[in-house]
């Protein structure tokens, strides 16, 4: 209700929120998996944390639920341990629906610096087409399945991202599972991103593993990765766009695969963007730092509108021919 207090509030009737008294007012903190709607409200004198790996839903349409969150609400992922995540089964929903004056804020509860990787960060799944045998694969960190299999929904929604930060995550877990800012796992168009910022992220900022959804408004800043990734054919379409590195770490603006196994494999990867405007770290890129505008490779497809990439460390734009026939014969074709 609109005018509960923090008299009148008890978020900790929900089965999956434990509320105890901290000097501020309540602390309440979310763990496990969500198959009751849950409601993250704005009202003062509540913190909201999030334990360990959070999900919503179980990944089965018997227990799939919404994770609502209020404008203006920070939500703090849980430093102690090393598994704090929010993720998105296929089918449940996250509405997360920011203001510009009061956005919905994902970052780290740890108090004084804060650093790159200090929590695993926002993983959404769906049922839209992935160029994965049998249309589904398993996420990296354990974050269940995703893809919609043989019978695909291009046009499923998990929900609204809407004035939205994740800051301060990607934690890695191994140098061959690492986890992104926001990973768009065949989430399809149905789903609304729009005003979303990753902020000072350890591995990717945004990647997008196949599915269909749009995104529009984004900021990467200060990624320690690439800034905006995709690969297992990814069709959606992105439209002003924002990418600034840091020259403390970074690598390139875009990385752009279809598979790496199969470079011809159907669906191909082939979003459309426009107005993107990248700035590399240039002359302040430390040894090592940054690379590639745009790297384009491994059979990806691109149409690219009314965009600008400056500063890159290496190449503004790279066409990878070595090994990766297929790329250019794809966008020879589309050119023509």
């Amino acid at each position: 209700d609109a005018s509960d207090t923090a008299d009148t509030y008890n978020p900790g009737e929900h089965p999956n929120v434990s509320c105890s008294e901290i000097p501020s007012g309540q602390l309440c903190e979310v763990t496990g998996a969500i198959t009751t709607d849950l409601t993250m409200k704005n009202v003062e004198g509540f913190t909201w944390l999030i334990a360990g790996p959070v999900f919503v839903g179980d990944d089965s349409d018997a227990n799939a639920a919404t994770l609502n969150i209020e404008a203006g609400v920070t939500v703090f992922a849980d430093t102690t341990t090393d598994d704090t995540l929010l993720c998105v089964t296929r089918g449940s929903k996250l509405e997360a629906v920011g203001t510009a004056d009061a956005p919905v804020v994902f970052t780290p509860s740890a108090d004084g610096e804060l650093v790159r990787g200090m929590w695993g960060g926002l993983i959404i799944n769906g049922k839209a087409h992935l160029n994965k045998e049998g249309g589904v694969a398993e996420g990296e960190g354990n974050t269940g399945e995703y893809g919609g299999g043989a019978n695909p929904d291009n046009t499923d929604s998990s929900g609204t991202l809407k004035y939205v930060v994740v800051e301060y995550a990607g934690k890695l877990i191994t140098t061959e599972d690492e986890l992104n800012g926001i990973a768009f796992q065949a989430v399809g168009s149905g789903t609304t991103v729009d005003y979303v910022q990753v902020h000072m992220n350890q591995d990717d900022g945004m990647e997008f593993f196949g599915g269909t959804v749009n995104a529009k408004h984004i900021v990467l800043s200060g990624i320690g990765d690439d800034s905006i990734d995709w690969t297992s054919g990814y069709t959606g379409k992105i439209q002003y766009a924002i990418v600034h590195q840091y020259g403390d770490n970074a690598d390139r603006g875009i990385e752009a695969d279809n598979d790496k196994n199969n470079n011809d494999i159907e669906p191909r990867s082939e979003p459309m963007i426009s107005n993107l405007t990248i700035v590399g770290c240039g002359a302040d890129c430390q040894e090592g730092v940054g690379s590639h505008g745009i790297l384009l490779r491994r059979g990806t497809g691109l149409k690219l509108f009314n965009s600008i990439v400056s500063s890159a460390a290496d190449a503004c734009v790279d066409l990878l021919m070595w090994a990766n026939c297929e790329t250019w014969r794809n966008i020879a074709a589309d050119a023509v």
